[in-house]
């Protein structure tokens, strides 16, 4: 009787029965409250530190410096792509796991990689996920504080200087006291805010590693993968 009565109104009282305590009543319908509109903010747009025009002028810098690993996909990749990678930490160096002295944990990934997790990051924080990969590329080296190798011979593929838990954080670096004996984490401010005044200086990519002793390199293609395609 409850749900019943839950969108109609009492107008006038007909009879009442004291027998039967029966109220005969009037009523009419009315019309139930319309729900207030969520303001629903996907959280990725939390993540973003730069305005749309600051993101542009660093998209066509990148574009300018790297015109064939850079696609030409629109803003919002883009987007996207710098917004993930500001939530990764930076490595000091790019560690592709080839030494004798290499720490498992902080082995670095190819761009391909990069690019898979930067889909499933979109996937977690509702953001586009359409060409977010192939701009990851264009996104660290808009950064400018993440060191990334270009492929070379015996080196087939990019790789970047990237960590989901190690590493320093996006406007911070790693400063060593003159003593050497200890080190400490300290503000910077953001290297892209430096690009963007001219002379427009991007970050050189690191020295590519020597190979192993014996190795041969034959000719085979050198192709970045999930870059410019």
């Amino acid at each position: 009787m409850k749900d019943i009565l839950a969108h109609k109104r009492l107008t006038e009282v007909i009879d009442y029965n004291p027998d039967t305590g029966i109220l005969t009543c009037k009523v009419e319908d009315i019309a139930p409250p319309k729900p207030e509109p969520i303001d629903f903010t996907p959280p990725w747009r939390y993540y973003v530190v730069a305005s749309d025009h600051e993101l542009q002028r660093l998209l066509d810098i990148v574009r300018k410096a790297y015109p064939m690993l850079v696609p030409d996909v629109g803003l919002e990749p883009f987007k996207v792509a710098f917004t993930y990678v500001g939530t990764l930490g930076r490595l000091e160096r790019i560690d592709r796991g080839h030494g004798r002295q290499t720490d498992r944990s902080r082995v670095c990934f190819d761009a391909a990689t990069w690019g898979d997790r930067c889909e499933a990051w979109c996937r977690q924080h509702y953001a586009p996920c359409q060409d977010t990969a192939r701009m990851v590329f264009a996104a660290v080296v808009a950064w400018g504080d993440v060191p990334f190798q270009l492929p070379g011979p015996g080196w087939p593929h990019i790789y970047y200087g990237l960590h989901e838990h190690l590493g320093v954080k996006a406007g911070h670096a790693l400063v060593t006291s003159p003593s050497g004996a200890h080190t400490h984490v300290v503000e910077v401010g953001y290297a892209w805010r430096d690009i963007l005044k001219p002379p427009h200086r991007l970050r050189t990519p690191d020295p590519l590693p020597e190979l192993p002793s014996g190795v041969i390199i034959g000719q085979q293609m050198m192709r970045p993968a999930y870059v410019g395609e």
